[in-house]
């Protein structure tokens, strides 16, 4: 087991892999400095207060998970066209922290004495894992191996952060790690809130700090996660973050998974985050007389383009309308990790498309990337998470992670985040690999009644 001896020590190893880290970041990367440093200097705070190099990991983790948003500066290695580089271009430090993770996992395992049954988190991860040779397989079957792996890199991170996820909690328990995710959440609401109210403009860039901070939501809401007297202000002050934000596929996810949560464990926590989410409504109505009711109807006419000049909306239909004539042209094998849509229709002109790359629906995105066995591990991976954590007997934590992925396999039908950024596969695949473990703790945990056997001699007649 790693595990330092004493807090001096501890405090010494933190002290000196914070200033490693600050040096190797301010070195290779080429994203913005003063955060990084910043972040390094939170996280070996967070490494002294473990004492635990596993716990210290995952708190870095989660921070850099709480404290910024996603950009496509985050790598830590520019890429400069070199032939190697596409293997590593790109690598953020939350996918470097959750292979760091794997490989204590696979250390630890490996010097114990006694060997136990192997951990693994069951076929949500099977799944998971099947989609990862999905596209290292297209990669190498389109001859694009370099692209191809870089554009396969979310998926593996997916893989590694559910297996990341499950080995934690196998260790430490669900509440712990969950607690640390809430904390994380927490330090969204700044930046949100100014972003909201102050500069008016979508609160992040790729929507993943808001996803993370709906699912803790709905966790401090049914108070799987205790935070005591800040419940309700936290639950205040995340709503209005989440509402200001204006991402659809994530109010579609929290709303699935609060009305499934709810639904499915019958507890008082949907019936709470109801009413709280209409107090808020009425204390702002108060305060500043149509401010709340004209954000819900721009919501509403967003969220379902109902407003009729929405281009977001438009540009959807139009884009997802070309992909599914490019998969009819290629439904087996599609068309590669690296290669480009074909434009076929620009809806008399109406439709400029912003890139080849990317779509914002990712069953057709996987399924032209992929390929058809592509497609049918991601619709594998939400149907076993859901068969695997929906059940009344389960932790309330599994269900919220059960429900959490059928609000997904809903949200990416409007976009593809899940399989081509780093913050939206780190976060699901942690509360995914979160809830399977506690799922399975829970049934090691069953007593196991021992078989009765009947006999045909009764006590009372048989012989001495």
């Amino acid at each position: 087991m790693l595990q330092l001896r004493s807090p001096q020590t501890s405090i010494t190893i933190a002290a000196a892999c914070g200033l490693a880290t600050i040096a190797g970041l301010l070195l290779v990367s080429p994203a913005s400095k003063a955060p990084m440093v910043l972040g390094v200097l939170v996280l070996s705070a967070l490494a002294v207060i473990a004492f635990e190099y596993p716990l210290a990991i995952y708190a870095m983790l989660v921070v850099l998970l709480g404290l910024f948003s996603e950009s496509t500066t985050d790598s830590l290695i520019p890429a400069n066209g070199r032939a190697w580089n596409g293997l590593v271009a790109g690598i953020s430090p939350a996918e470097v922290l959750l292979a760091l993770l794997v490989v204590v996992a696979v250390a630890e395992r490996l010097a114990e004495r006694e060997r136990s049954r192997l951990v693994w988190p069951g076929a949500p991860a099977l799944a998971a894992a099947a989609l990862v040779a999905a596209g290292v397989g297209s990669a190498i079957a389109f001859h694009q191996l370099r692209d191809g792996l870089h554009m396969t890199q979310p998926s593996i991170t997916l893989l590694l952060a559910i297996v990341a996820g499950y080995w934690l909690t196998h260790r430490y328990g669900s509440k712990r790690l969950l607690f640390w995710l809430v904390v994380a959440s927490a330090l969204l609401l700044p930046q949100g809130l100014y972003n909201g109210f102050v500069l008016h403009t979508l609160s992040y860039y790729d929507a993943s700090p808001i996803f993370l901070l709906g699912i803790c939501s709905i966790l401090v809401a049914f108070q799987v996660v205790n935070i005591a007297a800040w419940r309700i202000p936290y639950l205040a002050l995340a709503t209005l973050v989440i509402v200001f934000s204006l991402r659809r596929a994530v109010w579609l996810d929290i709303v699935v998974a609060l009305a499934i949560t709810g639904i499915w464990s019958g507890r008082s926590g949907f019936r709470n985050a109801v009413a709280l989410a209409a107090g808020v409504v009425i204390v702002l109505e108060l305060v500043s007389p149509g401010i709340a009711f004209s954000q819900i109807e721009h919501a509403v006419k967003y969220t379902t383009g109902a407003q009729g000049r929405d281009f977001s909306s438009n540009y959807r239909h139009w884009e997802t309308a070309n992909a599914w004539e490019n998969v009819q042209h290629h439904p087996v094998g599609g068309i590669g990790p690296s290669t480009d849509w074909t434009f076929y229709n620009s809806f008399d002109g109406r439709f400029q498309p912003y890139g080849f790359t990317y779509l914002h629906n990712s069953y057709l995105w996987v399924w032209l990337r992929f390929g058809l066995l592509g497609l049918v591990a991601y619709v594998g991976l939400f149907a076993a998470s859901a068969w695997k954590l929906l059940g009344r007997r389960l932790p309330l934590e599994s269900t919220i992670a059960g429900a959490m992925m059928v609000g997904l396999a809903i949200a990416v039908y409007t976009a593809s985040f899940l399989t081509t950024t780093v913050r939206w596969p780190t976060t699901v695949g942690l509360l995914l690999g979160i809830g399977l473990a506690a799922r399975s703790r829970q049934r090691s945990a069953e007593p196991v009644l021992a078989p009765t056997t009947t006999s045909s001699v009764s006590p009372t007649t048989a012989l001495p």
